[in-house]
Protein backbone atom coordinates (compact mmCIF):
# COMPACT_ATOMS: atom_id res chain seq x y z
CA UNK A 1 0.00 0.00 0.00
CA UNK A 2 2.79 2.44 0.94
CA UNK A 3 4.80 1.57 -2.17
CA UNK A 4 1.72 2.07 -4.34
CA UNK A 5 1.05 5.46 -2.78
CA UNK A 6 4.67 6.51 -3.27
CA UNK A 7 4.50 5.41 -6.91
CA UNK A 8 1.37 7.48 -7.48
CA UNK A 9 2.98 10.52 -5.85
CA UNK A 10 6.12 10.13 -7.98
CA UNK A 11 4.01 9.82 -11.13
CA UNK A 12 2.07 12.97 -10.22
CA UNK A 13 5.30 14.90 -9.63
CA UNK A 14 6.61 13.75 -13.01
CA UNK A 15 3.37 14.79 -14.74
CA UNK A 16 3.53 18.19 -13.06
CA UNK A 17 7.13 18.72 -14.17
CA UNK A 18 6.34 17.71 -17.74
CA UNK A 19 3.33 20.02 -17.67
CA UNK A 20 5.50 22.95 -16.61
CA UNK A 21 8.00 22.13 -19.37
CA UNK A 22 5.23 22.02 -21.96
CA UNK A 23 3.84 25.32 -20.68
CA UNK A 24 7.26 26.97 -20.95
CA UNK A 25 7.79 25.61 -24.45
CA UNK A 26 4.32 26.75 -25.54
CA UNK A 27 4.63 30.30 -24.19
CA UNK A 28 8.28 30.73 -25.22
CA UNK A 29 7.28 29.93 -28.80
CA UNK A 30 4.81 32.83 -28.75
CA UNK A 31 1.70 30.68 -28.74
CA UNK A 32 -1.34 31.81 -26.80
CA UNK A 33 -3.17 29.84 -24.15
CA UNK A 34 -6.86 29.08 -24.63
CA UNK A 35 -9.11 31.04 -22.24
CA UNK A 36 -10.37 29.14 -19.21
CA UNK A 37 -13.97 29.45 -18.08
CA UNK A 38 -14.22 30.06 -14.33
CA UNK A 39 -17.32 30.26 -12.19
CA UNK A 40 -17.68 32.04 -8.88
CA UNK A 41 -14.73 34.34 -9.45
CA UNK A 42 -15.82 37.40 -11.45
CA UNK A 43 -13.25 38.66 -13.96
CA UNK A 44 -12.78 42.27 -14.98
CA UNK A 45 -13.91 43.44 -18.44
CA UNK A 46 -11.32 42.22 -20.94
CA UNK A 47 -9.58 39.99 -18.39
CA UNK A 48 -9.00 36.34 -19.32
CA UNK A 49 -8.38 33.38 -17.04
CA UNK A 50 -5.92 30.84 -18.42
CA UNK A 51 -4.89 28.31 -15.78
CA UNK A 52 -6.16 26.96 -12.47
CA UNK A 53 -4.23 24.90 -9.92
CA UNK A 54 -4.32 23.73 -6.33
CA UNK A 55 -1.32 24.95 -4.34
CA UNK A 56 0.01 25.51 -0.85
CA UNK A 57 -0.46 29.13 0.22
CA UNK A 58 1.36 31.19 2.86
CA UNK A 59 2.21 34.82 3.66
CA UNK A 60 5.34 36.29 5.26
CA UNK A 61 4.91 38.72 8.15
CA UNK A 62 5.43 39.19 11.89
CA UNK A 63 2.96 38.97 14.77
CA UNK A 64 2.27 41.83 17.17
CA UNK A 65 4.39 40.36 19.97
CA UNK A 66 2.00 41.36 22.77
CA UNK A 67 1.34 39.31 25.87
CA UNK A 68 -0.58 39.67 29.14
CA UNK A 69 1.58 40.33 32.20
CA UNK A 70 0.11 38.84 35.36
CA UNK A 71 0.74 40.34 38.81
CA UNK A 72 -0.15 37.93 41.58
CA UNK A 73 -1.23 38.77 45.12
CA UNK A 74 -0.61 35.95 47.57
CA UNK A 75 -1.52 35.93 51.24
CA UNK A 76 -0.45 33.23 53.62
CA UNK A 77 2.71 31.65 54.86
CA UNK A 78 6.08 32.79 53.56
CA UNK A 79 6.75 29.54 51.61
CA UNK A 80 3.28 29.77 50.02
CA UNK A 81 3.79 33.38 48.93
CA UNK A 82 7.30 32.62 47.62
CA UNK A 83 6.00 29.71 45.56
CA UNK A 84 3.12 31.80 44.22
CA UNK A 85 5.35 34.65 43.11
CA UNK A 86 7.84 32.20 41.58
CA UNK A 87 5.14 30.48 39.53
CA UNK A 88 3.74 33.85 38.44
CA UNK A 89 7.20 34.95 37.28
CA UNK A 90 7.67 31.68 35.42
CA UNK A 91 4.32 32.16 33.70
CA UNK A 92 5.17 35.72 32.69
CA UNK A 93 8.54 34.59 31.32
CA UNK A 94 6.86 31.86 29.29
CA UNK A 95 4.28 34.29 27.89
CA UNK A 96 7.01 36.84 27.11
CA UNK A 97 9.07 34.19 25.28
CA UNK A 98 6.03 33.02 23.33
CA UNK A 99 5.21 36.62 22.38
CA UNK A 100 8.78 37.21 21.20
CA UNK A 101 8.60 34.09 19.04
CA UNK A 102 5.24 35.21 17.67
CA UNK A 103 6.71 38.62 16.76
CA UNK A 104 9.35 37.04 14.49
CA UNK A 105 8.91 37.19 10.74
CA UNK A 106 7.92 33.83 9.28
CA UNK A 107 5.62 32.19 6.78
CA UNK A 108 2.07 32.12 8.18
CA UNK A 109 -1.50 31.27 7.16
CA UNK A 110 -0.44 27.91 5.71
CA UNK A 111 -3.33 26.36 3.80
CA UNK A 112 -4.31 24.61 0.60
CA UNK A 113 -5.78 27.04 -1.91
CA UNK A 114 -7.23 27.20 -5.39
CA UNK A 115 -5.14 29.45 -7.65
CA UNK A 116 -6.44 31.05 -10.84
CA UNK A 117 -3.94 32.69 -13.19
CA UNK A 118 -5.36 35.42 -15.39
CA UNK A 119 -4.05 38.00 -17.80
CA UNK A 120 -3.88 40.52 -14.93
CA UNK A 121 -3.37 38.72 -11.64
CA UNK A 122 -2.85 35.69 -9.46
CA UNK A 123 -6.09 34.96 -7.61
CA UNK A 124 -6.12 32.73 -4.52
CA UNK A 125 -9.10 31.43 -2.60
CA UNK A 126 -7.61 31.80 0.89
CA UNK A 127 -9.37 31.99 4.24
CA UNK A 128 -12.70 31.53 2.48
CA UNK A 129 -12.44 34.43 0.04
CA UNK A 130 -10.80 35.33 -3.26
CA UNK A 131 -7.66 37.45 -2.91
CA UNK A 132 -6.13 39.24 -5.91
CA UNK A 133 -2.40 39.74 -6.44
CA UNK A 134 -1.89 41.90 -9.53
CA UNK A 135 1.15 41.43 -11.72
CA UNK A 136 1.32 45.23 -12.00
CA UNK A 137 1.91 45.41 -8.23
CA UNK A 138 4.73 42.85 -8.05
CA UNK A 139 8.02 44.40 -6.90
CA UNK A 140 10.08 41.18 -6.70
CA UNK A 141 9.64 37.68 -8.10
CA UNK A 142 11.50 34.55 -6.98
CA UNK A 143 10.63 31.42 -8.96
CA UNK A 144 12.13 28.17 -7.69
CA UNK A 145 10.78 25.42 -9.94
CA UNK A 146 13.25 22.88 -8.55
CA UNK A 147 11.74 23.50 -5.12
CA UNK A 148 8.20 23.61 -6.55
CA UNK A 149 7.65 27.13 -5.25
CA UNK A 150 7.35 30.76 -6.23
CA UNK A 151 7.46 33.89 -4.06
CA UNK A 152 6.02 37.29 -4.94
CA UNK A 153 6.75 40.57 -3.16
CA UNK A 154 4.48 43.61 -3.43
CA UNK A 155 4.71 47.28 -2.63
CA UNK A 156 1.46 47.32 -0.67
CA UNK A 157 1.06 43.76 0.65
CA UNK A 158 3.07 41.12 2.50
CA UNK A 159 4.91 38.50 0.40
CA UNK A 160 2.99 35.57 -1.07
CA UNK A 161 4.39 32.06 -1.46
CA UNK A 162 2.77 29.30 -3.53
CA UNK A 163 4.20 25.79 -3.26
CA UNK A 164 3.43 22.25 -4.34
CA UNK A 165 3.26 20.20 -7.50
CA UNK A 166 1.83 23.17 -9.40
CA UNK A 167 4.67 25.47 -8.26
CA UNK A 168 6.80 25.01 -11.38
CA UNK A 169 3.89 25.78 -13.71
CA UNK A 170 2.80 28.81 -11.66
CA UNK A 171 6.39 30.09 -11.69
CA UNK A 172 6.56 29.61 -15.46
CA UNK A 173 3.31 31.45 -16.14
CA UNK A 174 4.25 34.28 -13.77
CA UNK A 175 7.65 34.70 -15.45
CA UNK A 176 5.86 35.08 -18.77
CA UNK A 177 3.25 37.48 -17.34
CA UNK A 178 5.93 39.65 -15.70
CA UNK A 179 8.79 39.47 -18.21
CA UNK A 180 7.28 38.16 -21.43
CA UNK A 181 9.04 35.62 -23.61
CA UNK A 182 12.42 37.07 -22.62
CA UNK A 183 11.77 35.93 -19.06
CA UNK A 184 11.14 32.39 -20.22
CA UNK A 185 14.30 32.37 -22.31
CA UNK A 186 16.60 34.15 -19.86
CA UNK A 187 15.47 33.95 -16.22
CA UNK A 188 18.21 31.94 -14.44
CA UNK A 189 15.78 30.13 -12.15
CA UNK A 190 13.96 28.61 -15.13
CA UNK A 191 17.09 26.97 -16.55
CA UNK A 192 16.16 23.50 -15.18
CA UNK A 193 12.91 23.67 -17.13
CA UNK A 194 14.65 24.93 -20.27
CA UNK A 195 17.22 22.13 -19.96
CA UNK A 196 14.44 19.56 -19.66
CA UNK A 197 12.77 20.97 -22.78
CA UNK A 198 16.06 20.81 -24.71
CA UNK A 199 16.71 17.24 -23.59
CA UNK A 200 13.22 16.18 -24.61
CA UNK A 201 13.71 17.75 -28.06
CA UNK A 202 16.86 15.66 -28.62
CA UNK A 203 15.10 12.37 -28.06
Amino acid sequence: MLAERDARAAAEVERSWHGACELLSHLAAGRQLPPLTVWGLVLHPGEQAYLSFAAGYSRYYSGDGTYTHVDGLFLGSLPFMAAGYAFTAMGNNARRSAAAAEAAYRWREHQRTQVVLTSERVVCNANGRWLSFYFSGVTAFYPEPMNWSVVFEFGDAVPLRLVGESGAAIATYAAWALHGRDGLHEHPALEPLRAAVRNAARR
